[in-house]
Protein backbone atom coordinates (compact mmCIF):
# COMPACT_ATOMS: atom_id res chain seq x y z
CA UNK A 1 0.00 0.00 0.00
CA UNK A 2 2.85 2.18 1.03
CA UNK A 3 4.49 2.07 -2.18
CA UNK A 4 1.50 2.30 -4.46
CA UNK A 5 1.12 5.55 -2.48
CA UNK A 6 4.57 6.74 -3.38
CA UNK A 7 4.09 5.63 -7.04
CA UNK A 8 0.90 8.11 -6.98
CA UNK A 9 2.78 10.75 -5.19
CA UNK A 10 5.93 10.27 -8.03
CA UNK A 11 3.40 10.11 -10.77
CA UNK A 12 1.17 13.34 -9.34
CA UNK A 13 4.91 15.14 -8.98
CA UNK A 14 5.89 14.25 -12.98
CA UNK A 15 2.52 15.24 -14.10
CA UNK A 16 2.41 18.72 -12.05
CA UNK A 17 5.97 19.64 -13.49
CA UNK A 18 4.81 18.93 -16.97
CA UNK A 19 1.89 20.91 -16.93
CA UNK A 20 4.45 23.64 -15.29
CA UNK A 21 6.31 23.39 -18.31
CA UNK A 22 3.48 23.31 -20.63
CA UNK A 23 2.17 26.59 -19.13
CA UNK A 24 6.10 28.40 -18.96
CA UNK A 25 5.65 27.21 -22.84
CA UNK A 26 2.34 28.62 -23.83
CA UNK A 27 3.34 32.04 -22.02
CA UNK A 28 6.57 32.15 -23.88
CA UNK A 29 4.91 31.72 -27.03
CA UNK A 30 2.13 34.27 -26.02
CA UNK A 31 5.09 36.72 -25.04
CA UNK A 32 6.62 36.07 -28.26
CA UNK A 33 3.28 36.85 -30.03
CA UNK A 34 3.03 40.01 -27.77
CA UNK A 35 6.10 41.33 -29.08
CA UNK A 36 5.38 40.75 -32.73
CA UNK A 37 2.06 42.18 -32.91
CA UNK A 38 3.77 45.35 -30.82
CA UNK A 39 6.63 45.17 -33.78
CA UNK A 40 3.85 45.33 -36.25
CA UNK A 41 1.89 48.31 -34.91
CA UNK A 42 4.96 50.40 -34.27
CA UNK A 43 6.18 49.85 -37.85
CA UNK A 44 2.77 50.72 -39.11
CA UNK A 45 3.00 53.64 -36.99
CA UNK A 46 5.95 54.35 -38.56
CA UNK A 47 3.90 54.23 -41.57
CA UNK A 48 1.93 56.71 -41.18
CA UNK A 49 3.98 59.00 -39.59
CA UNK A 50 5.80 59.39 -42.80
CA UNK A 51 2.94 59.29 -44.89
CA UNK A 52 1.61 62.65 -43.00
CA UNK A 53 5.60 63.80 -43.69
CA UNK A 54 4.57 63.49 -47.19
CA UNK A 55 1.45 65.09 -47.48
CA UNK A 56 3.13 68.10 -45.43
CA UNK A 57 5.95 68.19 -47.78
CA UNK A 58 3.88 68.03 -50.80
CA UNK A 59 1.23 70.76 -49.45
CA UNK A 60 4.56 72.94 -48.69
CA UNK A 61 5.57 72.35 -52.11
CA UNK A 62 2.44 73.42 -53.71
CA UNK A 63 1.66 76.56 -51.64
CA UNK A 64 5.37 77.93 -52.58
CA UNK A 65 4.21 77.40 -56.06
CA UNK A 66 1.24 79.02 -55.60
CA UNK A 67 3.15 82.05 -53.94
CA UNK A 68 5.67 82.32 -56.96
CA UNK A 69 3.03 81.87 -59.10
CA UNK A 70 1.43 85.02 -57.78
CA UNK A 71 4.65 86.96 -57.72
Amino acid sequence: MTKTVHNVVAAVKDITELVDHLIESVESRQSQEVVAIAEEISAGAEEVTAMQANKQLSWKKSENRRLILKC
